[in-house]
């Protein structure tokens, strides 16, 4: 939970990036904020930064907030507004341009690797709605493998070295190594409690998820998700 004014105190250039992006006549929130700008400041990094490992500082965020909560407006709406100002400024081929789309036809493995291969190795993906997205990852009582298999792609986003590509009866989809990939899902927390599942839980999706919350009027104890007596001891 990011508290108020925290980017100001962050090091040089944080001030000044808050500063720029707090800009725009709009009703931002920064806690929402953070996430779209962190990551797309790790989009734009490219090839410039790699962690003690050698790898990308890859990411998937997952913030929490109420549907009145103005996802589009803290990320995919003040992506475009980004874009347009840097060619307000003539600067031509903005990468703002690239990453304001959320792209809804990525509904399995195969269709998030292809993703990431049209645009060489880098990937965007701005979902302010994921409920969509859980649900189908939540199988609706048996699932389909290749909507499952999406969130091992997301495993291997974290884990920075490559997304492994798969053969298919009528086609190869190309292993992509060292990808440059930064995933935002804006989500209700309603959504986590019906469709995240123990699998969700047991494979490392959820622990490798950069979970954020909007929790002005919330306690702690209502963040407590994943309360199922038949799992176990429960998660927490």
């Amino acid at each position: 939970v990011f508290p108020f004014g925290i980017m100001m105190n962050w090091p040089e250039p944080w001030g000044k990036i808050w500063d720029n992006w707090s800009r725009f006549p709009r009703r931002l929130n920064e806690k929402l904020l953070i996430p779209t700008i962190l990551s797309s400041h790790g989009y734009m990094l490219r090839g410039q930064y790699r962690n003690h490992n050698g790898r990308r500082p890859n990411m998937y965020w997952l913030t929490l907030a109420e549907s009145t909560a103005h996802k589009d407006t803290n990320s995919s709406d003040v992506l475009r507004d980004m874009g347009h100002n840097m060619r307000d400024k003539d600067i031509l081929n903005s990468v703002f341009d690239s990453m304001h789309t959320s792209d809804s036809s990525i509904t399995s493995d195969t269709a998030f690797v292809k993703s990431v291969e049209a645009g060489d190795g880098a990937l965007y993906w701005n979902n302010t709605e994921a409920t969509r997205v859980f649900q189908q990852l939540a199988g609706n009582g048996g699932g389909n493998a290749h909507v499952m298999a999406l969130s091992d792609k997301l495993i291997e986003v974290v884990d920075g070295h490559e997304i492994s590509g798969k053969r298919k009866a009528q086609e190869n989809v190309t292993t992509i190594t060292d990808p440059n990939v930064q995933v935002v899902f804006y989500a209700q927390p309603e959504t986590i409690n019906k469709y995240m599942t123990a699998a969700m839980i047991d494979s490392g999706f959820l622990g490798r998820a950069v979970i954020t919350l909007d929790d002005d009027d919330l306690e702690d104890d209502e963040y407590s998700l994943f309360d199922e007596p038949d799992y176990e001891e429960g998660w927490k």
